[in-house]
């Protein structure tokens, strides 16, 4: 069981590289999932006490890390969003290749991507990040390179994926609900649901597939502003592990 926001996959692919095969889509690899714990344990090891107790007592939903929001709070740090995207662009117009995060991102504006210039989907984040300005940005460019490593440029010609343009394999594979966010539940500390049963659909379906329908649905939860702010509980099965005989 881990707890997230639908704006951290980027961070997640910093440690890993999504399996290739798509006979086995969408599944960890096996060093990446030996690894896990040790992978956990550093990134904590350095934080300081206090953000170590910190992110303990959130995921037990003894207390929020989110910050006290004013419009003025959000304005201020969009703008500032902005103007570090900008300054990362003149750096590698300057030095072409310096930043490959920063041409991906001109890469999707050219194709007419217009979700990354929306404050909405911006702002999700910034929240993930604590309104940490350069982490909100990297993660945000992490996210597009995630888009683009799976999908390629069709990720960003393409509208978002919505029930009405789906194909009819990734219909078939969200109906299935091996992925899904638990509706009207929620934690004791507000945070919605959301789980993977049954391999995720295993070997029938393409790593794309996979992919398209999973980001679908986290970033319909993402929506909620609430998540945005407190993320979302995550759990899943790992291989061999079923629900029978658990209350």
């Amino acid at each position: 069981m881990c707890f997230m926001s639908p704006y951290q996959e980027g961070s997640i692919r910093k440690h890993s590289c999504l399996s290739q095969n798509t006979a086995d889509a969408f599944t960890l690899p096996c060093e990446f999932r030996r690894n896990m714990d040790v992978l956990l344990a550093q990134e904590l090891n350095n934080l300081a006490f206090e953000e170590r107790e910190g992110i303990n007592e959130e995921i037990h939903g003894v207390r929020s890390l989110a910050v006290i929001e004013s419009a003025q709070l959000v304005q201020d740090a969009l703008l500032s969003f902005e103007n570090l995207i900008r300054s990362r662009i003149q750096q590698e117009q300057a030095l072409p290749g310096s930043d490959l995060l920063i041409s991906l991102y001109l890469q999707a504006q050219q194709l007419g991507y217009a979700l990354i210039h929306q404050p909405s989907f911006r702002v999700g984040f910034l929240r993930a990040e604590f309104f940490r300005i350069p982490n909100a940005v990297e993660r945000f460019l992490q996210h597009l390179k995630l888009l683009h490593d799976v999908l390629g440029e069709q990720a960003f010609r393409e509208r978002p994926l919505t029930l009405s343009n789906m194909s009819v394999r990734e219909s078939k594979l969200l109906r299935e609900g091996s992925f899904q966010v638990v509706l009207g539940r929620r934690d004791r500390f507000g945070r919605r649901i959301a789980g993977v049963f049954d391999q995720y659909g295993g070997p029938n379906y393409t790593l794309e597939a996979k992919f398209r329908v999973a980001r679908y649905i986290l970033m319909a939860a993402a929506e909620d502003e609430e998540t945005q702010k407190k993320g979302l509980v995550f759990f899943f099965l790992p291989d061999g592990l079923f629900l029978d005989g658990l209350p």
